[in-house]
């Protein structure tokens, strides 16, 4: 690479930025109470887990074209199972559940979609979770919180497994189920921050219009009737 393309390729791709304005000095500073985060980690963890299900009325297993799965929405929830100093503090060791719940479904040939997880409204059979432990700085256990976030994921398609059947019993579902998961140890405090004042009061809300659909269809371009010919240049 001769010298030219070497400043052009620098110009372009190194150029360097410009500074950034100063920020203006805040008028003010105030005392706030805040969550201020101390400690924090994550950890991704994906294993099969294991369901039982009935197939719905009237269906075989042969009736079963595929099936899927997802996380019922909003349905993370997560409990401290155990805090305690490592050694007198400042680390401490964490134990949380952190869990959703996830649902099944069948489909036939027809295009016909049955729920076969949770069933018979069966609020528990249908949670999956994941058991964190871990270590994190936390001095003061009386005045701080652990928490959990967790994003779930249906990792992949479910396996189903069918009884024999010569013998009675439930078929299987096995679901792979991926966490992203970050833990935190938290407490309430109050902080002096630089303010610029309250903020300014928001825009009007941009109502949803009501549309007449004739009236979208009108303003449609008319279409062409007959292919385009050929051209003869």
């Amino acid at each position: 690479m001769d010298e030219k393309m070497k400043d052009a390729v620098q110009e372009t791709f190194f150029k360097p930025k410009p500074p950034k304005p100063p920020t203006p000095p805040a008028p003010e500073i105030d005392c706030i109470i805040t969550t201020k985060v101390y400690d924090a980690c994550r950890q991704q963890e994906c294993e099969f887990f294991e369901f039982a299900w009935e197939l719905p009325d009237g269906w075989d297993e042969e009736d079963v074209t595929f099936s899927f799965a997802r996380i019922v929405p909003n349905s993370v929830e997560y409990e401290v199972l155990n805090r305690e100093l490592i050694n007198g503090g400042p680390l401490a060791r964490i134990q949380i559940e952190v869990c959703a719940r996830v649902e099944l479904f069948v489909v036939n040939a027809q295009g016909i979609e049955v729920q076969v997880i949770p069933s018979n409204g069966d609020e528990f059979e249908n949670i999956v979770c994941f058991e964190k432990d871990v270590i994190l700085y936390m001095p003061e256990l009386d005045r701080m919180e652990a928490i959990a976030e967790a994003i779930f994921q249906v990792a992949g398609d479910p396996i189903l497994e069918f009884p024999d059947t010569t013998e009675d019993g439930d078929a299987l579902a096995f679901i792979p189920i991926g966490a992203f998961i970050i833990l935190k140890s938290v407490a309430e405090v109050q902080l002096l921050v630089p303010t610029f004042g309250f903020c300014p009061t928001p825009p009007l809300c941009e109502e949803f219009p009501d549309v007449d659909p004739c009236e979208e269809f009108d303003l449609l371009p008319f279409p062409d009737f007959y292919p385009p010919q050929p051209d003869n240049d």
